[in-house]
């Protein structure tokens, strides 16, 4: 597992935070420092039990499948032209002349 972590400087060193979910910081003299003590309290929580997992909530492929043939339906040039004279029939800028 590998989880992100920002470490900044702080008053008393650095700052190593993971940021949500687990919404953990710890300080350190140094980056490396700051770096184990977050490491420390990250192994704690998973040793109590805790686990971090990630949620497909949407299969994006069929959307990028179905995007992929838009232009070989029988009614893709009509559509086209469709949406052309709309264009030119709503068109509020002046055309460039």
């Amino acid at each position: 597992m590998e989880l992100t972590v920002w470490i900044t400087p702080h008053v008393t060193g650095f700052l190593a935070e993971t940021g949500a979910p687990l919404n953990l910081s710890a300080l350190g003299t140094t980056v490396d420092d700051a770096y184990s003590e977050l490491h420390a309290l990250v192994e704690s929580r998973i040793a109590l039990g805790g686990t971090i997992r990630t949620m497909k909530l949407l299969d994006q492929q069929p959307t990028f499948d179905a995007a992929g043939t838009i232009g070989q339906s029988p009614l893709f040039e009509e559509w086209i032209a469709a949406v052309e004279d709309y264009r030119n029939e709503h068109n509020t800028i002046p055309e460039v002349e």
